[in-house]
């Protein structure tokens, strides 16, 4: 049994070991170098390489550059891509990078916020500077109101309402008011206020703002062997400008009669090539026969 504890005891120290391990590592390894694939290069042409460099969310890559030797001679050194022939080379990858952290500040800091809007309905306490019965019914009054919902007064000037149960109506200013019993001059009455614009109230607001601070740049650097193979040699080329092939496709081909010529042949020296062939052979199976009279 004490065998089998220890045994336990190992295995979990060996997954906490692994797991500090990686996020360590991931911590640790904020820009990657990938290794450039070998490929191949068409017959007597290059291929354009370019550095593998790939960064996590915290890392932002400045440079990717690449030297690059080929024996004892340097190719290229520090260029961001290169045009290599076929052969076998030394790649340094250099990378310069900066990684962030966020940082959050938080601010507290008094503003007016609205709290009541003309659609709300909100409870106030009220006192009428003036209370009027028209003879022919309703009710008239100037006053002011205040309420938990909002900071300061509101003013109410000709109020005029109609029913007494309960009386309600607007003002100058269409500020509604609703209310049970009829006021009296300087005493305080509870109603029910539409305000005819926003009302305010002074509330505490905490903002929380987020920070990107860069560190300084740093260097990561990697050498690989790439090798950029040689494309098969074609049998057939397109002729230069002036008609002649090259020396490797020397048979001419005439696409409007399909005919071919080989060198030293009656009509190779006036004829303009429109397709070059390596061989006689070649030109035969695109299609060309050989000229009858040389």
């Amino acid at each position: 049994m004490r065998r089998l504890w220890t045994s336990l005891l190992t295995l979990c120290l060996v997954a906490v070991s692994m797991t500090v391990g990686v996020s360590a590592a991931s911590a640790a390894t904020p820009v990657t170098i990938g290794k450039i694939a070998s490929t191949t290069a068409a017959y007597g042409s290059k291929v354009t390489v370019k550095p593998k460099v790939t960064h996590a969310k915290s890392a932002k890559v400045v440079s990717a550059k690449m030297t690059v030797k080929k024996g004892g001679s340097t190719v290229a050194k520090n260029k961001a891509s290169v045009k290599l022939a076929a052969g076998t080379y030394k790649v340094t990858t250099t990378a310069k990078y900066k990684t962030f952290r966020t940082v959050k500040k938080t601010t507290t800091s008094t503003k007016n916020v609205v709290t009541v809007t003309p659609d709300d309905e909100t409870r106030v306490t009220c006192t009428a500077s003036r209370v009027t019965l028209p003879a022919d019914g309703g009710l008239e009054l100037d006053g002011s109101c205040t309420g938990a919902a909002f900071d300061g007064t509101v003013t109410i000037r000709n109020f005029e309402a109609y029913d007494e149960n309960p009386w309600w109506g607007f003002d100058d200013n269409f500020t509604g008011l609703e209310f049970t019993s009829t006021p009296t001059v300087g005493k305080a009455f509870s109603a029910y206020l539409n305000p005819s614009k926003d009302l305010y109230k002074k509330k505490q607001v905490t903002t929380t703002t987020s920070t990107k601070v860069w560190s300084a740049v740093q260097t990561k650097t990697k050498t690989q062997t790439l090798v950029i193979k040689a494309g098969k040699k074609p049998n057939h080329a397109a002729p230069y400008s002036d008609g002649e092939c090259p020396s490797w496709a020397p048979v001419k081909g005439n696409a409007n009669s399909g005919i071919y010529h080989v060198p030293g042949g009656r009509y190779y020296s006036i004829t303009i090539a429109e397709e070059c062939f390596t061989t006689p052979g070649a030109a035969r199976a695109h299609g060309y026969r050989a000229s009858r009279n040389g």
